[in-house]
């Protein structure tokens, strides 16, 4: 169970940090002057 699970967790990560990245890059073109703005993202 834990060998199908580990893939599966590090899949969803993975997917998580990518989308995450794309959150922070969009919120840094929409506000790129305001530095504490992105911060909380």
């Amino acid at each position: 169970m834990r060998t199908i699970f580990m893939p599966a967790k590090i899949l969803s990560l993975l997917m998580l940090s990518v989308f995450h990245h794309f959150i922070i890059t969009d919120w840094r073109c929409v506000f790129g002057q305001h530095s504490s703005f992105t911060f909380l993202f």
